[in-house]
């Protein structure tokens, strides 16, 4: 296989002995537009060439870490090394060019997470906590406000116990420990049964909930269990965020797209607040949310989005969203049809 690291070779004068297809790459030009030429003729980047004129002064090894490139940034460690011969020195500097974008873009996603994690476990439980001195203090002697108390710390302690539950689920998808059943599920009545666990929701802000799935339709392949977990979250967000007496309308048709294997369309629209268009892009991302304070006003941990994101890819399919601000959302959802019959559903 081609070398993936570029390799840059100079002449003590600082003029390019030799440059690699890699390196070729990074900067952008072929080897016969730089042979001969100094590197500060070759690499746009200050803080690279102010690195190279300082070892090829000290022709000594040394390391940094640079960001550049000619289309979208990249992040090299860069390694120098005198060029010997034998057991003399010869004039001379290689370097050698490491692509670590990715690591560090894995680094910053990891920290992000640690403090977003961080975050959310500590808005709970500084409610909690505050709450709970109230009660010790005494200062609590009125029943009814004693009551409106614990609710409260009942309902921080649910709030947890569910961003507990995600984080869990969550982490354990991205790790492949979530195996997924590929067996035919009949999805008229994986969103009966969704409808139902919900209803208490539907009915509390009197919303209508229209469900158009043709008889006809064949079964998608999957797992019953986090399939139902798909639907319910995005049945529930559509909840959230529809206003009293709003519409919810799930609907399923074959997917138009070809060629096989035949995909099952599934669309979760509402008639809500809608999403911004600059926020669409990260609308997936854990524990991104568009209204911070209402999300959480509102019980949501910021990872049911992932979570479906996840569990539809896993499954090989794919989810795609459409909103405008003040007019409603829908969720699409692609997923595989299944080719055997469905078995009569397990309680």
């Amino acid at each position: 296989t081609a070398m993936q690291e570029g390799v840059l070779v100079l002449a003590p004068d600082g003029t390019v002995r030799l440059i690699n297809p890699a390196m070729e790459g990074m900067v952008g030009r072929r080897d016969t537009e730089v042979l001969g030429r100094t590197y500060l003729e070759v690499i746009r980047q200050p803080r690279l060439n102010e690195f190279i004129t300082e070892i090829l002064k000290r022709m000594t090894a040394s390391s940094t870490e640079i960001v550049f490139g000619t289309g979208p940034e990249r992040t090299f460690q860069v390694q120098a090394s005198p060029l010997v011969q034998g057991t003399e020195e010869s004039p001379g500097l290689v370097l050698v060019f490491h692509d670590i974008t990715d690591l560090r873009r894995h680094e910053q996603v990891r920290k992000d997470f640690v403090a977003n994690v961080s975050h959310e476990l500590r808005t709970p439980l500084t409610t909690i906590k505050g709450y709970i001195e109230a009660l010790q203090d005494g200062g609590v002697d009125d029943r009814e406000q004693r009551a409106r108390f614990l609710e409260t710390l009942r309902k921080q302690t649910d709030r947890l116990n569910l961003l507990i539950t995600d984080l869990l689920l969550l982490a354990k998808i991205e790790s492949g420990q979530v195996p997924l059943k590929q067996e035919p599920v009949a999805l008229a009545g994986l969103i009966d049964r969704t409808v139902g666990l919900l209803r208490p929701l539907i009915d509390q802000k009197q919303h209508r909930v229209v469900v158009k799935i043709p008889a006809e339709l064949p079964p998608i392949r999957g797992d019953e269990e986090r399939l139902g977990q798909v639907f319910s979250n995005l049945l529930d967000n559509a909840i959230k965020y529809t206003p009293e007496q709003g519409t919810i309308t799930i609907s399923a048709e074959l997917g138009k797209a070809a060629p096989p294997p035949a995909m099952i369309e599934v669309s979760v629209v509402d008639t809500g607040i809608g999403i911004p268009l600059q926020d669409l892009p990260r609308i997936f991302e854990r524990f991104y949310r568009v209204d911070k304070a209402r999300s959480r006003e509102l019980g949501g941990t910021g990872l049911g989005l992932s979570i479906v994101k996840h569990l539809v890819e896993g499954h090989g399919g794919a989810v795609i969203v459409e909103s405008l601000p003040g007019r409603g959302t829908k969720f699409l959802v692609r997923l595989p049809m299944a080719t055997t019959p469905v078995l009569p559903y397990r309680t």
